[in-house]
């Protein structure tokens, strides 16, 4: 316990650093030399001085990042224009150097997003995001202009989603055409985005999206709360960010949902979901994330409800035979022989004869075999293509098979186990049932029937116990609402789903209102 306590006073005593929210100085040459000294001199600051003409000569600087900012675009709009006869102030003026930065900002620079500041954590976090900085001498503020220019992946197909039927474009790694690309999905006023800035390093822009009037205050107070209290170097994406705002549990299953699909973001959002952008990630974050929710894609919605119902039931199925099936074949051959009818038992005895290990031992085997070739096929170079990994899995197998360090019905469940995770719908509860494979099946080696049942049941009370953002992670199934059911278990048709999800707690629960409009008969005059 003492290595603990002293672990807790290590961090209480830990202070974050504190960020340069000091002012800038008056002087030109004085603030150009810091910068360059707190950047360490590097070669990509691009640094062009000016003299003003017309203005009595005031000094100015334009500073960018090569590769950061469009260099013909701070060149025909900001450049040019400061090099050209300005005749901006009288040259006798007393003010003259804060009436060229009135001048210059005011009336001469025509670009949209254009700031001004005086704190020098303003400047560097705006000169290494992409912006241009337009410093003048006598004047402690500074101009910052958005001339962003690096390059980015165009808008493609989904990579881990695949649609079927729904749009074929997904978000890409740039914040800003991500929020556009949303937008032009939900052309509602009342979208609204919450800035965050994390990271003491990265200064990566965090963005909490969400429809005002319609998503719940109170989903939106705990994505901000959270995101306010992180202190860290830096996020990189989405998979991050969600191990520091999701609830405080220890569990595997995810509580918090990632696409890469629009459509869904906006059908969440339609909800009463909450969607926070990350900067630099093609993922976004959709919260609160229910049980029910881990079985549903999108394309449940484009197809017929029968056909769509089906498959989300066998998704169910499948997550059990994931989880429970090696764990059942394990116990059944340990300990339950008389489960097995006698013909198959005797096949399964002259397969296992010559096997020296036992059967836990022996699925265990198969299973981790399978994730390392699951690992390999996701790690091998590109110019290998598939052929390696489904030619290397056929040689593994059959040498197993012949050597007799494993029977032909370990590899027939090892090969079913593995295919059902792929039919599950997001790779985390995938990633998540993997785990409960192994944690299973290691009870059913050790206990049987009896264990499986008791572990089921502690599984399900465990679920019982989570919760998304505030909310009991079961909620969507109990306690029990009807309204809710046509969206749930099975996916009924549109028409009858009139009412957001009771879940979500949305102060405008009517989704759709497709009542016939009464005729009005009546005769006037």
């Amino acid at each position: 316990m003492g290595i603990f306590k002293d672990f807790k006073e290590t961090l209480d005593e830990y202070h974050p650093i504190k960020e340069n929210s000091t002012p800038l100085n008056y002087k030109l040459d004085d603030n150009l030399e810091e910068i360059k000294r707190t950047l360490g001199n590097v070669n990509d600051l691009l640094c062009r001085e000016l003299k003003l003409k017309g203005a009595g000569g005031v000094k100015v600087a334009v500073l960018g990042i090569d590769g950061l900012i469009n260099s013909d675009l701070a060149q025909h709009y900001i450049i040019h224009v400061m090099a050209v006869d300005l005749s901006m102030v009288e040259e006798d003026s007393l003010v003259k150097n804060q009436d060229a930065f009135d001048a210059i900002f005011n009336s001469r620079i025509s670009m949209i997003d254009a700031k001004t500041s005086k704190l020098k954590e303003d400047l560097y976090r705006n000169l290494l995001n992409g912006h241009v900085i337009v410093l003048v001498d006598g004047v402690c503020s500074f101009m910052m202009f958005d001339c962003k220019g690096w390059q980015t992946r165009s808008i493609g197909e989904p990579d881990v989603e695949s649609s079927l039927r729904g749009p074929k474009d997904c978000f890409v790694e740039t914040i800003r055409f991500n929020t556009a690309t949303l937008r032009r999905r939900l052309k509602d006023p009342r979208l609204r985005f919450d800035t965050h800035i994390i990271g003491r390093s990265s200064k990566t822009d965090v963005f909490v999206a969400y429809i005002e009037g319609l998503t719940n205050e109170k989903f939106v107070q705990i994505a901000n709360q959270r995101l306010e209290e992180l202190d860290v170097d830096g996020i990189q994406n989405t998979a991050q960010l969600m191990q520091y705002i999701e609830d405080q549990h220890h569990t595997i299953i995810p509580r918090l949902f990632e696409t890469e699909r629009p459509d869904m973001v906006v059908s969440g959002m339609l909800a009463g979901q909450v969607a926070i952008f990350v900067d630099g990630s093609p993922f976004v974050v959709l919260t609160p994330f229910f049980f029910t929710g881990i079985f549903s894609t999108m394309d449940d919605y484009y197809n017929h409800p029968l056909f769509a119902s089906l498959k989300r039931v066998m998704r169910y199925i499948c997550a059990l035979i994931v989880i429970l099936a090696p764990a059942f074949y394990v116990s059944v051959s340990t300990f339950h022989q008389e489960m097995i009818p006698t013909a198959f038992l005797i096949i399964m005895m002259n397969q296992r004869e010559s096997n020296p290990f036992s059967t836990f031992f022996e699925m265990f085997l198969v299973y981790a075999l399978f994730e390392i070739m699951r690992e390999a096929s996701l790690r091998k170079p590109n110019a290998l293509g598939n052929a390696m990994s489904i030619v290397g899995s056929l040689i593994v197998g059959q040498s197993l098979v012949e050597a007799g360090l494993v029977s032909y019905a370990a590899i027939i469940i090892g090969s079913i186990t593995t295919l059902t995770t792929y039919v599950l719908a997001h790779t985390r509860i995938s990633e998540a049932t993997r785990i409960l494979t192994l944690v299973f099946m290691i009870i059913g080696g050790w206990l049987g029937f009896y264990g499986i049942t008791v572990g089921f049941i502690v599984l399900i009370i465990h679920l019982c116990s989570l919760t998304t953002f505030g909310e009991p992670f079961m909620s969507s199934l109990a306690p029990m609402n009807l309204m809710d059911q046509v969206d749930q278990i099975l996916r009924l048709p549109l028409r009858w789903m009139k009412q957001r999800p009771f879940a979500f707690d949305s102060h405008n629960r009517v989704r759709q209102n497709l009542q016939p409009k009464m005729e009005d008969d009546t005769n006037e005059g």
